[in-house]
């Protein structure tokens, strides 16, 4: 298995088209043709972190007779999962995850 087919494994949800994966995998200084070793898991870990922030965007995809949904709480766990993985900063506050105040009433 190269590195591009383990990514698009790692990702898990989804579809992502391989120049996407191309472009992460060398935005992570790895090479897509490069075969892979467990070793590589935690980087493609870490690659894949932009590659769903980029998902959540994306509610469905359609081309001709050809559509799809994305499912975007997967996408949040995924992310999530990867990030606290890892310990990337910035993604929790990216997502929101506070307490969301929907009314005030002081009285």
């Amino acid at each position: 298995m190269n590195l591009k087919e383990a990514f698009a494994q790692v990702i898990q949800v989804g579809m992502v088209d391989g120049q996407t994966l191309d472009m992460a995998l060398t935005a992570a200084g790895l090479d897509a043709g490069a075969t892979f070793t467990p070793e590589h898991l935690p980087l493609l870990e870490v690659a894949a972190i932009p590659v769903l922030q980029s998902l959540l965007a994306i509610g469905s995809q359609s081309e001709g007779g050809y559509s799809i949904s994305l499912n975007p709480e997967g996408i949040r766990q995924r992310l999530l999962l990867l990030a606290a993985k890892h310990q990337v900063a910035g993604v929790l506050a990216q997502l929101n995850l506070g307490p969301v105040i929907q009314s005030r009433n002081v009285w």
